[in-house]
């Protein structure tokens, strides 16, 4: 291990240890408190946030979305952070300037000064790597942001940022529902809450009309301008195959023809929420040959992510129900081979029960495994659960032995899919060698 990797892992710890407050401050008051701390350090420190921004919150798809539109900002000549999360594989890939992510140094050097400041003490893990990278931007001359909400957005530390131009709300369904309230209305009037100003807000094209409702209530009440990609824009895939799928997109400005890596429906969805973002937010300075070359590059690790090779391997971070449904959506869609299997594992906090009512439409065997954490969901209590199901499922001992077990079932013609959140996907990639070296994070 260098030097510098022996620094950083030292920080990396002492961040991580922070995310017990991530769970003990998430009553309103305890957040609002937090919160006036963020906004009264930023003061004092001359605003490191204060530069042109783009906030995208929403259930799922808000970090494909954030990718694309960070894409199409530094493709347009801007210096661009892009504030992410989570991470697949190190905190680095939360803080991402000009399309890559902070290098160990400056990492390391921007979490020193908000750790060993008394007046950071109770800020949780999200709230130090968001700040962090709004000093690491500041440093290194960014113009514009792109900031991926955490959890909701009224209470979320990316709400603390001074200005917006643009806010997306990619998707609203039930989530974090013990935080964010447990209908569609209040979820939605959480997300809401980061239209500020004159902002214009752009709104997915699956969000529903009770989430709707809210957000032009919101706007109405701090004159935001709303655009819902549903009335200004009309998506077609054109055709798709498993690298890359070809898109119509008509926005009020053009029409494009994009080759975009991402797969699925609702990737092209989301590109179409991104782009009329990157519309309002740049205008003239936008052209078609910019969205063209930024999208194709657009990728994001652990979405319907395909490995070729004898069998193909998927691997989907999908972690809610909507989720899994565009999963099951894109599966179909795709020329795949016949003979299937999947391995599942997740944390114990997810809403497993429900993701299983989905992805039992699989109707393909099932390998569970655990993830390699002590949070991790019981993989013989996942049995049970598929088995109640009419799903045929066996218990293994790790997501390696899992793969390798659906590799023999579905053999060299076949396809497994690796499913179940973050970690799990996580934890398969660095079982097919593409989690990052030890030396370089």
């Amino acid at each position: 291990m260098g030097a510098a990797q022996a620094v950083y892992a030292e920080v990396r710890a002492l961040l991580l240890a922070r995310q017990r407050a991530d769970k003990t401050l998430r009553s309103e008051a305890g957040r609002l408190r937090i919160l006036r701390q963020i906004s009264g350090y930023l003061d004092a420190c001359g605003r490191p946030d204060a530069r042109h921004t783009i906030h995208v919150v929403g259930t799922d798809g808000k970090g494909s979305t954030a990718i694309m539109v960070e894409a199409m900002l530094r493709t347009s000549g801007a210096r661009t952070l892009l504030e992410t999360s989570p991470h697949l594989h190190e905190l680095t890939e939360r803080v991402v300037i000009d399309g890559r992510p902070l290098g160990l140094q400056h990492f390391e050097r921007s979490a020193r000064r908000l750790l060993d400041d008394p007046r950071c003490a109770e800020w949780s893990f999200f709230d130090l790597v968001t700040v962090l990278g709004w000093i690491a931007a500041s440093e290194l001359g960014c113009d514009w942001q792109v900031l991926e909400a955490g959890i909701g957005g009224r209470l979320d530390t990316t709400n603390t940022v001074i200005r917006k131009q643009v806010a997306i709300i990619t998707s609203i369904d039930l989530e974090h529902t013990a935080i964010l309230g447990d209908t569609i209305r209040q979820i939605a009037a959480e997300k809401a809450a980061i239209l500020r100003g004159t902002c214009d807000a752009v709104v997915g094209a699956s969000v529903p009309a009770a989430a709707i409702d809210e957000v032009r209530q919101r706007a109405a009440k701090v004159g935001a301008r709303v655009h819902l990609v549903a009335e200004e824009c009309a998506t077609r895939v054109c055709a798709t195959s498993l690298t890359e799928q070809i898109i119509e997109l008509q926005t009020p400005l053009r029409t494009y023809v994009l080759y975009l890596p991402m797969l699925g429906a609702h990737q092209a969805e989301n590109a179409a929420a991104a782009v009329r973002a990157c519309e309002l937010a740049l205008g003239d300075q936008l052209t078609e040959a910019m969205v063209l070359r930024a999208l194709r590059s657009a990728h994001n690790p652990g979405r319907f992510e395909v490995f070729a090779g004898k069998p193909l391997l998927i691997l989907d971070a999908l972690h809610t129900e909507h989720a899994a449904l565009r999963f099951l959506e894109t599966v179909a869609s795709m020329p795949l081979p016949s003979e299937r299997a999947l391995v599942f594992a997740a944390l114990a906090d997810k809403r497993i029960a429900a993701l299983l009512d989905v992805l039992r439409d699989l109707r393909m065997p099932v390998f569970v495994a655990p993830v390699a954490s002590d949070r991790s969901a019981d993989p013989e209590a996942v049995v049970q659960e598929f088995h109640a199901r009419g799903t045929t499922a066996l218990a293994t001992a790790s997501i390696e032995l899992a793969i390798e077990a659906a590799k023999r079932r579905v053999g060299p013609e076949g396809v497994v899919f690796v499913v179940g959140g973050v970690y799990t996907v996580a934890e398969a990639r660095a079982v097919l060698g593409q989690a990052p070296s030890a030396d370089a994070p």
